[in-house]
């Protein structure tokens, strides 16, 4: 995943659902794809724009996060869990 944050927050501000499901066979959600490559800035932008810090798609960006031993985008996550239930 290389993805770009400016192309991120104008997709964000033209309201592009950050929580659109992943491809139904190897898709990722923004989550999934921003937690396995330990970006924490998109990290940072979706949880700042909506996406659900609840649910399978979370457990699965966890979980990838913590497989690829992202720290940084498993302790927002956490941290952002907790604030947002």
């Amino acid at each position: 995943m290389h993805g770009l944050l400016g192309l991120a927050e104008l997709l964000i501000r033209r309201r592009t659902n950050v929580n659109a499901p992943a491809a139904r066979y190897g898709g990722r959600t923004a989550l999934d794809g921003a937690g396995e490559h330990g970006r924490v800035d998109m990290t940072q932008l979706l949880a700042n724009n909506g996406v659900w810090l609840v649910g399978p798609a979370f457990e699965r960006a966890l979980e990838r996060a913590m497989k690829n031993e992202n720290h940084a985008v498993v302790g927002l996550l956490g941290k952002r869990q907790k604030f947002w239930m």
